[in-house]
């Protein structure tokens, strides 16, 4: 039970995030992606093409462009049927963002929460939830109006529910939803769930069980998108690289890589006061893993392993309870 001082002190945090929730809302950075989530909860693309406020290059675009780039989308499932629910409220074409807003919102409370989960003081909690939901690096890929914060959500919640609670068939469930809502979570979701195992938070059967799930759930949905050769080759040809190689080592070059250098700091920080260091390993394993597998390391798909990066390292600078080594 939260206390009077917490009580309050979560109202405060609560406007607050919601004034950052309405700030993504209102002035969304729509990208591509997310008008073709509304063009996939459209009919057709003749009834995508007519809806008011679409930009003419999307009006423009010839409908076998659409065809050809569906395969891409649709294996985002949960999102889109998110979308797809919120449209009949917001539009078509604020549903993807509508999804994506309401998963920035429920995610700041969730750090709120892990953070007291984690012994760390209500005015530091709430101190360092709002500095590190704020942060631009999350804001933009909220904005954007795709998957993004929803993986965050369900991987982050998930990281939670193993560590700090008792919760481990709810964290199974996450995690399955979680490669339902973008394929690629099945790395940093099956390194999750083989810490918890590791460190004996779930038992050795729970980790087999949740795991095949989360194997078959990614066999049977990426089936029905691009082979990996194909998404591949559209990754070098989106980054304007001749190769694999040549990728591999020119994009860590990439401006986005910048801005992931703030939470290799923190992940330090979380070293040198060797506090849930096994967390820390597993957000570098998925982050290595995903870029051997497709070198792209644009900012919005680390936004999972940069929120559970920052709360560990806000933890182990701010709890209050003596300091015990945990990895």
């Amino acid at each position: 039970m939260l206390n009077r001082t917490e009580q309050f002190a979560l109202l405060i945090f609560s406007l607050l995030l919601l004034a950052f929730t309405c700030k993504v809302w209102v002035q969304p950075n729509l990208t591509f992606d997310s008008y073709f989530y509304s063009y996939l909860i459209s009919d057709d693309v003749a009834a995508f093409k007519a809806l008011p406020g679409l930009p003419p290059d999307f009006v423009n675009l010839p409908d076998q462009d659409y065809v050809v780039q569906e395969p891409f989308y649709t294996v985002k499932y949960l999102f889109v049927a998110l979308a797809r629910l919120a449209a009949p409220f917001v539009g078509v074409l604020q549903a993807p963002p509508a999804v994506a807003a309401i998963s920035y919102c429920l995610c700041g409370l969730l750090i709120w929460f892990w953070l007291r989960s984690l012994g760390v003081d209500v005015v530091w909690r709430t101190l360092a939830a709002t500095l590190i939901w704020y942060m631009p690096f999350i804001t933009d890929a909220a904005a954007m109006g795709t998957p993004d914060l929803l993986c965050t959500l369900l991987l982050v919640s998930a990281a939670w529910l193993l560590t700090c609670t008792q919760h481990g068939y709810l964290a199974g469930v996450l995690l399955i939803l979680s490669v339902a809502t973008r394929t690629d979570c099945v790395l940093l979701g099956g390194l999750l769930l083989l810490h918890a195992g590791w460190q004996k938070q779930v038992t050795n059967r729970f980790v087999v069980i949740v795991g095949l799930a989360m194997l078959a759930t990614y066999w049977v949905i990426s089936r029905t998108g691009f082979p990996h050769p194909q998404l591949l080759a559209l990754v070098l040809e989106n980054t304007h690289r001749s190769s694999y190689a040549d990728a591999l080592i020119h994009n860590l070059l990439a401006p986005d890589v910048a801005l992931l250098a703030p939470f290799v700091l923190l992940a330090l920080i979380a070293f040198k006061l060797r506090f849930q260091t096994g967390l820390i390993h597993v957000c570098a394993a998925s982050t290595v893993l995903r870029y051997l597998l497709l070198p792209n390391l644009e900012s919005r798909y680390m936004v999972p392993q940069a929120v559970i990066i920052s709360v560990i390292a806000a933890a182990a600078v701010f709890r209050k309870t003596p300091h015990v080594a945990n990895v």
